[in-house]
């Protein structure tokens, strides 16, 4: 968990799947996001007004902060 310094807090999350769980099977996960393979990085705003973003496979620092500055910018505008 991090917090920056707008106030908005960024927890990563990881998780695996498990070809068991019918449910989350990755196959149909990663179909859902137009994907056929991993690995995939989603980014969930925490306000629903803002759409969810895939990232591209390669990351860089300033894509994440990008994506996070996105992600935030309706809380930011609302000053929360």
């Amino acid at each position: 968990m991090v917090t920056l310094d707008c106030g908005q807090t960024i927890i990563a999350m990881r998780y695996r799947l498990a070809v068991d769980d019918a449910a989350l099977c990755p196959p149909r996960v990663l179909a859902s996001f137009g994907r056929s393979g991993a690995p995939l990085y989603v980014m969930y705003p925490s306000s629903s007004t803002s759409a969810t973003e895939i990232l591209p496979a390669v990351l860089t620092p300033g894509i994440v902060l990008e994506s996070i500055a996105r992600a935030t910018a309706p809380m930011r505008a609302a000053g929360r």
